[in-house]
Formats: structure tokens, sequence, C-alpha cells
């Protein structure tokens, strides 16, 4: 089953992911990253959906986009002393197309290999950006369930998120009839944001799982066929045998630790990440 995971800082430019890259958090897909430098173009699958709001995840014919925005707004208000309300005119998905295949060729790629060697050296688990789910002019309506002070000025869990985000912006503290009902008190307070244009919501991975094995045990056709390599960075005392190669192929389950709150919208689990939202 494919596997998105929500952005902790909720938010981030397209232009700040780019499919077919290389990474070692998920969380922060726009930090320590290897873009492949290949030539070969490769096709880009895009799926429209249009009018979401995260209130509508009761209804009958429940749609990704309906179910996305449902759980990351039922999952922070659970999370925190908040309630929020999410919509946006449009879900867009982009997909890596045939992404196995893909990735059998830019594995060929030396700096590709060099990266990779280079990381499981290090001790990093390695995902390789498959796909990305984009909400277009999103509001997000946030209400305090009780009053917290900050340097002497109410604060709402998840503004400071949000602001952090470099694409939300305040835009207005008007009530939101969806949102428990506001009777005029400090802790009440609702606080509305809004991020303008297409801004990435969830990013979808595939993990690479890799193996060391001895060229002595790999027939020459079988090699041709596979995406294994010889280790450039191997000890001098394995020049001769030993595990002298590195074997690496694509997985959907992405073997996550810690608690994580999941959700199953269709064909995809949704991963919502811990990180930004300890209130």
């Amino acid at each position: 089953m494919r596997s998105s995971v929500l952005l902790p800082q909720f938010f981030l430019s397209p232009s700040a992911i780019k499919l077919g890259r290389f990474v070692t958090n998920i969380d922060e897909p726009h930090r320590y990253y290897h873009d492949p430098k290949s030539e070969n173009s490769f096709s880009i699958i895009e799926k429209v959906a249009t009018q979401y709001d995260g209130a509508d995840s009761l209804r009958t014919q429940r749609r990704f986009g309906s179910e996305l925005t449902a759980f990351l707004s039922s999952t922070v208000s659970s999370r925190t002393n908040a309630s929020i309300h999410v919509t946006t005119k449009q879900v867009k998905t982009y997909y890596l197309d045939n992404n196995g295949e893909w990735f059998r060729d830019i594995v060929k790629l030396k700096d590709v290999r060099k990266w990779i060697e280079r990381t499981i050296d290090e001790g990093e688990d390695i995902y390789i950006v498959v796909g990305y789910h984009t909400v277009l002019d999103a509001r997000i309506a946030e209400q305090a369930r009780e009053q917290k002070l900050l340097d002497g000025n109410l604060a709402i869990p998840l503004s400071s998120a949000l602001a952090a985000s470099g694409v939300a912006v305040p835009f207005s503290e008007l009530p939101d009839p969806r949102l428990a009902g506001s009777n005029g008190r400090a802790e009440d307070l609702q606080r509305h944001f809004v991020a303008q244009g297409e801004q990435i919501i969830a990013v979808q991975y595939r993990k690479v799982r890799f193996r060391f094995l001895s060229s002595k045990s790999v027939d020459t056709a079988t090699l041709s066929k596979d995406a294994r390599w010889e280790r450039y960075d191997r000890p001098r005392y394995l020049q001769s045998d030993m595990e002298d190669m590195v074997e690496v192929e694509l997985d959907d389950d992405l073997l996550l630790e810690g608690d994580r709150d999941k959700y199953i919208a269709g064909s995809e689990e949704i991963i919502f990440s811990n990180i930004g939202v300890d209130i």
C-alpha cells in the first residue's frame, strides 16, 4: 500500500520538493537530500479534484481530498488544545509514473550510487519521493479549547507552527460556525489562516531497502538485470571477497518507528508526523 506523510509544518512550497528525490527524513524532505543528476525525462501523473472540506468526511461518497483534510483536522485537534477546520478549493496529486522502472535506471548513475553508499554508512534510512499532494488556497480555522498565555498574549496552539511554514498567514479572527460555538470568551478565540496558491500538504514515499552480498554468489546474467553494483567504498580487506556488492530495491512499507497516527484513504495510507504538534 502506498504511504503519504502529512508535513509537520503543514505546508511547503512546491519548489521545495522534487519527485525522484532521495531523502533521509520523511518529515523534512527539504533537508539533507539528493536530487539525481539525470538527463532522462520521466512521466508525471497528475490527478485533480475540487472543493474539499474537512467537515465532509462523514458523507457516504467520501473522496481522497475530503479524507485527507478531515484526517489532518481530527488528528491535530486530538493532540492539541485546539480544534481546527481545513478547507481548500482543490486537492491535486502528482505521481512519478512507473517509479520502479525509473528507480532501476536512476541507480545506474555514479552520483546516486555513491550517495546511497555514504548514507548507508552513516546509518541513515533512505526514502524516495514518488508523489505529493497539494492544496489550493487552503484556509485553516483554529479555535483554542482553553486559554494559554505566552509573553502576556493569548496563544493558540497551532498559530506559531502555521506562521512558521512561511506560506500560511493570518487573515482574520472572525468566528467559524463549523467549529465549537464561541461565546465571546478569551478561551474561545478563533484565528484564521490562509495559504495562498498551491502548497504541498503531504508527501508520498517508497523506502530504499539494501543488502550487501558477495560478487562470487551472483552470476553475470543476474547482475546485469538487478540494481546491484560493486561498492565504491569497500575496505581494502574486502577487495578480493566477502560482501563487495550493494543490492537495492524499493519497498512500499516505510517501516517507521514511533507512535504515529495513521488513516487508510482509499488505496493509500496517510501518516501523521509527530513533529511540530507537541503543544
